[in-house]
């Protein structure tokens, strides 16, 4: 399931002891999907040429995010939020919800899990995460 990096320290987390890097790639990442009835978010990087791999990172029961459409490189850090979710966020009772910074706090979403998977699947090939709404 795991193929970035080894978990670190973030770098640039003072006062955030809790922040741990759990993934990164030299990549680029597009928005792929969105699915509102499960309130999962899929980031797909496309395979660069015929021996390189996709990688798909979801992540599941979202409830808050703020990501740009294209993400040049993807460093992902989890952590517990500091001073709850943010304002106008609803979160599913009994959930334990992560924030999860995207390139140093550029893109943030507020979720219970992130999870990727590495194939060499062509890029409009369905996710290893099952069938999502609208997605192949």
């Amino acid at each position: 399931m795991s193929h970035g990096t080894k978990p670190a320290p973030a770098a640039g987390t003072a006062g955030k002891e809790h922040a741990m890097r759990i993934a990164c790639w030299e990549r680029d990442f597009r928005l792929w999907h969105y699915t509102f009835s499960y309130s999962q978010l899929l980031l797909r990087s496309a395979p660069r040429n015929d021996e390189d791999t996709r990688i798909d990172v979801l992540f599941s029961n979202v409830c808050h995010m703020s990501v740009p459409a294209r993400l040049a490189g993807l460093t992902i850090e989890e952590d517990v939020p500091e001073g709850g979710l943010p304002e106008g966020a609803v979160a599913e009772p009994g959930f334990p919800y992560r924030e999860f910074r995207l390139n140093g706090g550029l893109a943030r979403v507020y979720a219970t899990r992130c999870q990727w998977h590495e194939d060499h699947a062509w890029l409009d090939a369905p996710s290893h995460f099952g069938p999502l709404r609208g997605v192949k």
